[in-house]
């Protein structure tokens, strides 16, 4: 691995698993290029200059995209805010 950061190690990881990455506002969801998810790729020299660029940044990952797509199931859950996302989730796994 060359020194371009933890971050950077860790998006060329996942891109070699055949995951799409793109990087993202530190601590944040917002794309940090042009056309967001659109831009994600596996390929390693793209994946450093842009963690030479935003060395902080976060991690995307394109999820239907790529050798290995994926599904991501978001749960909210604040009970004080009326999200129950968890309960929503349990009667789900119950129901499928």
């Amino acid at each position: 691995m060359n020194n371009t950061g933890v971050m950077c190690g860790w998006a060329m990881y996942y891109a070699g698993m055949g995951l799409p990455v793109f990087p993202v506002k530190t601590k944040g969801k917002a794309p940090l290029t042009e056309h967001g998810c659109k831009d994600a790729t596996t390929d390693i020299g793209q994946i450093v200059q842009w963690w030479e660029r935003w060395p902080d940044a976060n991690i995307g990952i394109a999820t239907g995209a790529g050798d290995r797509p994926l599904c991501v199931l978001d749960v909210d859950v604040n009970h004080d805010l009326g999200k129950y996302g968890d309960e929503t989730l349990d009667e789900l796994l119950k129901q499928y």
